[in-house]
């Protein structure tokens, strides 16, 4: 599937008149097996892991990354390019793979910062730790949030004047080296997001939501409120 990441909505469409344009050209990053099961699937999720990223990152890292993770370990990540249904409104399906997903990783690069639908995402992937597992309308939806310090440190996350990336900075993630080539580094990630989504296993099936539950109405809200900011 060819598809179009949220951010390229910021060239002036608005959300709710954008839709999958099939004949947008992408990095080849599929492994031919669109019908792989995710690993957390008996305990109903749809995907594995949420892939958060700035377009300009996709085809040289985030696109390896998603190959790698889906051939190599049978991770089935939301991955915009290859994940997005023709005919809807990518804000539609983003947001329910968002709900839908147990780990929420979110590549960081100077390329990130000032994006606005990216950081939409990872406001609505920290919603749901907001107050914890325990909270009652999400706690079957509670996320490990994932950061992958790419091309920004975590020092330059909390050093920045960007509220997203200061909480991101707090958050243990996977580093770069400085001199770490980006194919050993896409391996080490995809590794580490392995071990992830085995720990995983060991929590309990979640609860099947409807359609409009008040977290679906909750991350439109934050994507409302993100969609308006210039």
């Amino acid at each position: 599937m060819i598809g179009v990441s949220a951010d390229q909505i910021e060239t002036g469409q608005s959300s709710e008149s954008f839709r999958v344009n099939s004949t947008v050209e992408v990095a080849d990053t599929t492994d031919g097996n669109s019908e792989l099961k995710p690993i957390l699937a008996s305990q109903g999720w749809k995907y594995d892991a949420f892939l958060c990223h700035a377009g300009e990152d996709k085809r040289k890292f985030v696109g390896p990354l998603n190959k790698e993770m889906r051939k190599k370990h049978q991770i089935v990540s939301f991955f915009d390019a290859d994940s997005l249904s023709e005919g809807r409104m990518a804000q539609t399906d983003i947001a329910e793979a968002i709900i839908q997903s147990p780990l929420f990783v979110v590549i960081l690069s100077h390329k990130f910062k000032g994006k606005r639908y990216p950081a939409a995402e990872v406001k609505a992937a920290l919603e749901f730790n907001k107050n914890g597992p325990d909270s009652f309308e999400f706690k079957s939806r509670y996320k490990k949030v994932i950061p992958v310090f790419y091309k920004l440190t975590a020092d330059e996350c909390s050093g920045c004047d960007i509220e997203i990336l200061n909480i991101l900075a707090g958050i243990t993630g996977i580093e770069k080296k400085q001199n770490e080539d980006v194919r050993s580094f896409v391996n080490y990630v995809a590794q580490k997001i392995l071990k992830h989504v085995k720990a995983q296993k060991d929590k309990p099936e979640v609860e099947t939501l409807p359609e409009m539950s008040p977290v679906h109405t909750r991350v439109k809200e934050i994507f409302d409120e993100f969609k308006k900011r210039t």
